[in-house]
């Protein structure tokens, strides 16, 4: 159900697949010093053939080796991500821009929510049992939280 599938690092740590960010392989050997992150993100398609409410689930699994030892490094986890196929598509992008303050770092947080379907989105207008609100006023919408 799943092609065309490429690993990029994401070397502004923006969630986007920009120019300067390789495609990792296989055979890749990158170094990643004790305490460091690596952002990632996983491109793929999914195929025409695949139906209502399929899903499927891809799994990275990363092997550390010690470059003084040439010894595997133990590791621990892996990162998962699954998909479902749908008539409601909505998908959210999120971004983050990183500033120095005089009171250490400031975060801004974009949301980005775009309807890929064919269809309206239902919305509804309480969760939980509790009506939405915005700006005091009552309204209907789709709830996204992060």
């Amino acid at each position: 159900m799943m092609m065309a599938t490429d690993l990029f690092q994401d070397m502004e740590g923006n969630g986007r697949i920009d120019r300067a960010d390789p495609v990792m392989l296989r055979e890749n050997m990158l170094d990643l010093p004790v305490g460091e992150t690596m952002h990632l993100i996983y491109r793929f398609s999914i195929s025409p053939s695949a139906h209502l409410e399929a899903s499927m689930e891809s799994e990275l699994l990363v092997e550390g080796i010690s470059p003084a030892t040439d010894m595997p490094v133990i590791h621990h986890g892996t990162a998962t991500g699954k998909v479902s196929i749908s008539n409601h598509i909505l998908q959210l992008r999120k971004s983050v821009e990183h500033a120095e303050t005089e009171d250490g770092m400031l975060l801004s947080y974009t949301l980005d929510l775009h309807n890929n379907g064919k269809e309206d989105i239902e919305v509804y207008d309480e969760v939980g049992g509790s009506p939405i609100r915005i700006d005091g006023a009552r309204a209907a919408g789709v709830l996204v939280y992060d």
